[in-house]
């Protein structure tokens, strides 16, 4: 099987991851991460591309960032591939995102883009290969189940609630690769996190629950 995924690190990349972060709706009240934190405190302004960028170059200057790297890397490619079956499985449809790319990042807040296909792992992270998955169900959510919301002019707000909440999956057909891992989710999700670990049984496919889920909204 052909790496699904490939393993970077770039500069521009975490200044965008930054500004991802600072404007997700998943945080609206919760404290800046310590990434962020430790910006403000150094008195860098987050808009100053210049500032933020010297900050993060004098950081990852003490790193090795190959190492890293090789290290998450490595990680994952143990499980790659029966990830990926268990995801088509369970999403009904295949693996499907060209190029997907996996940047590192300093920042424990990971955002991604499905509309160009990368996504962030924490560099230090103990916790790599559930990031990853977490982040691969919002891709497949994006473009599986994203439509069926617009098909009943269902809100992005709604959509974005859902498919975070569908992450809870993962603590049900992911655990052996996990390692005793657990999606935790945002407690903004809670209650649909609950409906779905509860109708998942019935269904045991995303697309027929999303189905139910919208037919009932």
């Amino acid at each position: 099987m052909n790496k699904k995924i490939t393993f970077k690190y770039d500069l521009e990349k975490e200044f965008w991851n930054l500004h991802a972060g600072l404007n997700s709706i998943n945080h609206p009240n919760e404290p800046l991460s310590k990434f962020a934190q430790e910006m403000k405190d150094g008195e860098i302004d987050f808009k100053n591309k210049k500032q933020v960028l010297e900050f993060i170059q004098n950081k990852i200057k003490k790193i090795d960032i190959q190492r890293q790297i090789s290290k998450i890397e490595n990680g994952w490619q143990k499980v790659e591939e029966n990830a990926i079956q268990r995801m088509d499985k369970i999403y009904g449809w295949p693996f499907d995102f060209p190029n997907l790319t996996a940047y590192l990042t300093l920042n424990p807040r990971c955002a991604y883009n499905p509309d160009k296909n990368f996504f962030f792992v924490t560099m230090f992270s103990p916790h790599s290969k559930l990031i990853i998955l977490h982040e691969l169900m919002h891709f497949y959510a994006h473009k599986y189940i994203e439509p069926i919301f617009k098909k009943k002019h269902l809100s992005k707000e709604q959509f974005n609630d859902y498919k975070e909440a569908l992450t809870v999956l993962l603590n049900f057909e992911f655990t052996d690769l996990l390692e005793d891992d657990i999606d935790k989710g945002y407690k903004k999700q809670d209650e649909f996190r609950k409906f779905i670990s509860k109708n998942w049984p019935k269904f045991g496919n995303i697309i027929d629950l999303t189905k139910y889920m919208v037919d009932i909204w």
